[in-house]
């Protein structure tokens, strides 16, 4: 099998479409934040409130709703969100 690396996707930044291998996703404003700071490393879920909600206090439960739909929209292309020792990662698998 050949899986995909960080490197084949390509981020579409004005359009918040994730490309790979000729799939697309369409990604809210918010999945898009937090997509990009997992294709650029790992972190934890309070490092990922604090990036999103800088200003306002939300419950962790609002991340799970957005983690939730960012992976339904992720998996078509093969990736997922990884929660490992409490740290979210990015992960490829093979779709075919």
């Amino acid at each position: 099998m050949n899986f995909p690396s960080k490197s084949d996707i390509t981020v579409h930044p004005t359009t918040g479409t994730v490309s790979l291998r000729g799939k697309d996703a369409t990604l809210t404003r918010t999945q898009t934040v937090i997509f990009n700071k997992l294709m650029d490393q790992e972190s934890s879920r309070e490092e990922l409130i604090e990036l999103v909600w800088p200003t306002t206090k939300v419950s962790a439960k609002a991340l799970d709703v957005h983690m939730c739909n960012l992976r339904k929209n992720l998996a078509p292309l093969g990736v997922t969100v990884a929660l490992d020792g409490g740290f979210y990662r990015l992960e490829m698998y093979d779709v075919r």
